[in-house]
This record gives C-alpha cells, structure tokens and sequence, in this order.
C-alpha cells in the first residue's frame, strides 16, 4: 500500500471524520484503524450493557468494526457514523450464535427485547 499523500497525511488522528471515511472508502486500513480507535470503547460499553459478559461484549464489538469495514460502502452518512456503528453493535450482541462456551451470548434477550422468530 502507498503512503497516504496531502494535507494531514502524517497525522490521520487529526483527521475529521468525513476525511476518514473516505480514505476508508479508498481501503486504507490506517484511516479505519483510527475510527476504531475513536468508538472502540463505545461500541465495548453497548455490546457489554447487551450480552453481560466481557468476552461476549469484546467479541460482538470486534464482529460489529468487522461488518461495518465489509458495509462501509453501503453507509450514506444521513446519520453520524457512530450510529451507523452503534445499530451494527446492536445488532451484533443480539445475534444468538454460540458465543465461548457454548449456548450463545448470555442477556442476549434480557430486558424485553425479542428478535424476530422469538414465540416466548
């Protein structure tokens, strides 16, 4: 990959988020790195109030950063990147696939919320 050129180059952590999304939109994983940077903990925080559970939170956010890098052309910015974020997050923590351990993610349902197929 060649070395980012143009004003802030040398500096991506200063970069404004438009700037960032489309050098991520260009594939460098440098730019993306920083937006993980700026909401990891944030997307930590919300897997963790879902699943209860550390390494269940850790993995839904990691699978969260994963989809929204696969998506990102799919984000139209009518909303901050960190709600586009944050619903991936969401929906991430609710997926009920075998978390470590086994028998999926733990408080996946707790609080009232159902997903779709749910009869109880």
């Amino acid at each position: 990959m060649e070395a980012p050129r143009g004003p802030g180059a040398d500096r991506p952590l200063l970069l404004d988020e438009p700037e960032l999304l489309a050098r991520c939109r260009a594939g460098e994983t440098a730019a993306f790195a920083v937006l993980v940077d700026r909401y990891r903990d944030r997307a930590y925080g919300l897997a963790f109030r879902i699943v209860r559970s550390a390494p269940d939170a850790e993995e839904a956010a990691q699978d969260a950063f994963v989809a929204a890098w696969k998506a990102l052309g799919a984000f139209r910015g009518d909303a901050a990147f960190s709600t586009w974020l944050y619903r991936i997050v969401w929906r991430k923590s609710l997926d009920p696939r075998p978390a470590r351990g086994g028998g999926g993610r733990p408080g996946a349902r707790r609080g009232g919320v159902r997903g779709r197929g749910d009869d109880a």
